[in-house]
């Protein structure tokens, strides 16, 4: 694979294992970022709040696969020097443009392997959710982790994705009635 749809990937993945965490915050991640034995404590953009988790064995590759790459930044995407992003306009305009390219790299990832799905940055959220989910985790901690105002964004997250589990479980239930 090329060295940047890798790039992509690596990235999508490691917004999926740092609790669906927004594409621009996983862009604006920075080595002081990650702390003692590879925790995350950074800012959100959106919100303003303060993120911290411990990182997944498998998040610690892709931060180690880059590292050195960037003087400021954890994955080597971002050119512009880290400034509030809340107020500068151009840096803002800058992350964006780098979601778009990711984003369009996700869409050759999936033609490529033969995922007929629009992939995006914003379906590692989903994909955490989904997997949460299925993981049995309470909606109300899903919510949580995602940094949803409400439980029912979380559920609107997963009506979709769960929508044909929920009719397959009824229709067995349908087909293994006992007369």
């Amino acid at each position: 694979m090329p060295p940047k749809l890798a790039l992509s990937r690596d990235n999508f993945c490691t917004q999926i294992f740092l609790w669906g965490t927004r594409i621009c915050d996983t862009l604006m991640l920075k080595p002081e970022n990650l702390r003692g034995n590879f925790d995350a404590v950074f800012k959100k953009l959106k919100t303003g709040k303060t993120k911290t988790l411990h990182l997944h064995d498998k998040t610690k590759y892709f931060y180690t696969k880059y590292k050195g790459q960037s003087d400021d930044y954890v994955f080597p995407m971002l050119t512009l020097p880290p400034v509030d992003a809340k107020t500068n306009v151009k840096y803002r305009k800058h992350i964006e443009s780098k979601r778009a390219i990711l984003n369009n790299h996700l869409k050759i990832i999936a033609a490529k392997c033969g995922i007929d799905k629009i992939l995006s940055s914003h379906v590692a959220r989903h994909t955490f959710a989904f997997w949460a989910y299925k993981n049995d985790v309470p909606m109300r901690k899903i919510s949580e982790m995602l940094n949803h105002g409400s439980i029912r964004t979380t559920k609107n997250y997963l009506r979709e994705l769960t929508k044909s589990d929920d009719l397959n479980d009824l229709a067995g239930k349908i087909f293994d009635f006992k007369w």
